[in-house]
């Protein structure tokens, strides 16, 4: 069953290569691959961080949400600056969310804010 799956998502995946090879004669260029695999690199890299964090039974949503915070940052410094200013930007968020995220003091320190909380909502 598994294999019949591989297969047929492989056939899909040919038969889509075809149809916009036919509908445009720039498709199977080396430029328009090369576009492609650029594009979706910080996809690539958020899921092998996944897929590491699910192998060992972890589960980590905040991911995406970095992703998504960053670009956006990314986006609003590139409006009103250089794209190299945004590029800092995004690249500084995800880090610091990163580092924040990783820190065994972060953990703690959520675990601190989410027990007050409850607290003092409780009383």
């Amino acid at each position: 069953m598994a294999f019949a799956q591989r297969i047929g998502l492989l056939l899909f995946l040919l038969a889509t290569a075809d149809f916009f090879s036919v509908a445009s004669p720039h498709f199977p260029s080396f430029r328009n691959v090369f576009n492609i695999f650029v594009q979706s690199s910080p996809t690539l890299l958020a899921a092998v961080g996944m897929t590491v964090v699910i192998a060992t039974a972890g589960i980590d949503l905040s991911v995406g949400s970095i992703m998504a915070l960053s670009g956006i940052l990314a986006a609003l410094a590139m409006k009103t600056h250089s794209a190299g200013v945004g590029g800092v930007a995004g690249s500084s968020v995800r880090r610091g969310g990163g580092r924040e995220r990783g820190s065994p003091a972060a953990g703690m320190t959520h675990g601190l804010v989410a027990g007050e909380r409850g607290t003092f909502s409780a009383g």
